[in-house]
């Protein structure tokens, strides 16, 4: 009786046609709030980094959020814009990568030009990021500031905004979590002139001058990143700092911290 019914068994298993699955092990990651914040005072404009600074920035975070589209949508990203105050575009993170990419595309030359007499100020950024993350999750947080370094703000004001943004970083753990990354872009090996106006095929006619009273008024602008600067400023805050001198560097350094941070697996 056995032996009959082993036989059944091994031929009902053969008409069936079994087939043995595999299990498909796939890397997770847990969904993180991620903050960018892009520098658009004029010294962005300059072309050291083709073709600009902003546009090698802006087409960066841009293939960011499509990647992360692409990914399924699990991440929450805000976006915010600074020069010597720092503006969230999005009132908070969102998963809503349309309306994103809609305040990435605002971004531009003409949009910076607006504020053509207003400096740099990284502090307000690194305070503003710190204060835009919902604390009520668990989410691994991640500030990346996007500038070429060139602080130009009032030193007062710098110096009220620094202390400011340092006292928030260390004041609670939850600002303390938060993992920030500065990312410098340009080259300075040499200095750049800042375009002004072109013309209908894209030529420079015009660059930006010095206009504030003094010995140097009616002289060229002359841009250069300050690396040393940007480095500083990320040890003061427990952060970590990368330069990219073209786009292709700025891409990798984006992509370097989202694999320091064990969430690359997306991309591959």
């Amino acid at each position: 009786t056995a032996l009959l019914t082993a036989i059944a068994i091994l031929l009902g298993l053969t008409l069936l046609e079994p087939v043995i699955k595999t299990a498909r092990l796939e890397n997770e990651y847990e969904p993180a709030q991620i903050g960018i914040w892009l520098d658009c005072t004029i010294s962005m404009l300059a072309e050291d980094v083709r073709p600009s600074r902003i546009i090698a920035a802006k087409t960066v975070v841009g293939n960011l959020i499509v990647r992360l589209k692409q990914e399924g949508g699990k991440d929450k990203v805000g976006f915010g814009r600074f020069t010597d105050i720092a503006i969230p575009a999005i009132v908070i993170p969102t998963a809503d990568y349309d309306l994103l990419e809609h305040e990435l595309r605002l971004t531009t030359a003409n949009y910076i030009k607006i504020f053509e007499n207003h400096g740099t100020n990284i502090w307000d950024a690194v305070t503003q990021g710190l204060d835009y993350f919902d604390y009520l999750n668990d989410q691994g947080k991640i500030l990346i500031i996007i500038s070429d370094g060139e602080q130009k703000a009032e030193t007062e004001y710098i110096d009220k905004t620094r202390q400011e943004a340092i006292d928030k970083r260390f004041s609670d753990p939850y600002f303390g979590s938060v993992k920030i990354f500065l990312v410098g872009i340009g080259d300075s090996t040499e200095k750049s002139l800042i375009p002004k106006e072109k013309d209908e095929n894209g030529n420079t006619i015009e660059f930006y001058v010095q206009t504030k009273e003094g010995p140097e008024k009616g002289r060229l602008v002359q841009t250069s990143p300050d690396p040393a600067y940007l480095e500083e400023t990320a040890d003061l805050i427990n952060g970590k700092f990368a330069l990219a001198k073209n786009g292709d560097e700025l891409n990798q350094n984006i992509d370097n911290i989202l694999s320091s941070l064990g969430i690359d697996c997306r991309f591959s």
